[in-house]
């Protein structure tokens, strides 16, 4: 009896966490939406927003002016499931006069000899500035320092990326705008799964409950008869 009510409260308290999951999820991709859709902000203001509190900076389109970092790249791993290929994810540092920021230039075959080079010359990018994507699930460091440049990471976070630069970075990331030059394959969208299937989850989770509180209330009636 007590077992079950255990389990009722586990998987009820599951189920709860996963509804603020998928809400959490809606609202980041109403922000990525209207993001989309709205102007460019000065890259001045989106650096203020960014300095308030702690908090990741929100969804904004920008424009960023520096010059990129050809010599050192990152090719991020597990990209392109969606297409059933694997690909990387050219991240390619802009140096700007306060500090890097990186750059996601798009998608690019699985192939280290890819052509990556950029030029170097100073310009200004339009882009998406976001949050730093969520670290995902791996087995070893973010980066692998073995590697010459580019070099490969896996779901690496701001402080691995700066260690490898040797100067601390800009803690958000900028999807350069499918209409800017020296990109490749751009289709831009949230990050992982949609809201759906968290509330897909959550059923599960309360359905189990629902099971765990009728098999307690069957071992009452039992008892009691």
């Amino acid at each position: 009896m007590v077992l079950l009510a255990v389990v009722a409260l586990v998987t009820c308290a599951l189920g709860i966490w996963q509804v603020q999951r998928g809400r959490g999820k809606q609202h980041d991709m109403q922000l990525f939406e209207q993001a989309m859709k709205e102007p460019p902000i000065p890259w001045q203001t989106a650096m203020e927003q960014l300095d308030v509190s702690e908090k990741p900076i929100a969804y904004r389109k920008t424009i960023a002016c520096g010059a990129f970092d050809g010599t050192h790249q990152f090719l991020l791993e597990g990209r392109g499931k969606d297409t059933g290929e694997p690909q990387y994810e050219v991240w390619t540092p802009l140096r700007l006069a306060s500090g890097y920021l990186i750059v996601s230039r798009g998608l690019v075959q699985h192939d280290r000899q890819v052509e990556l080079d950029v030029s170097t010359a100073p310009r200004c990018v339009q882009g998406l500035l976001r949050p730093w994507p969520a670290g995902g699930v791996r087995l070893g460091p973010g980066i692998m320092d073995e590697e010459p440049w580019p070099k490969v990471a896996v779901a690496p976070n701001p402080e691995e990326i700066g260690r490898a630069l040797g100067q601390p970075i800009i803690q958000a990331l900028f999807l350069l705008a499918p209409e800017e030059p020296d990109g490749f394959a751009r289709h831009w969208r949230m990050d992982g799964f949609g809201p759906s299937r968290h509330f897909g989850y959550a059923l599960t989770w309360f359905l189990m409950a629902a099971c765990a509180l009728a098999a307690a209330a069957w071992l009452v009636m039992c008892e009691r008869s």
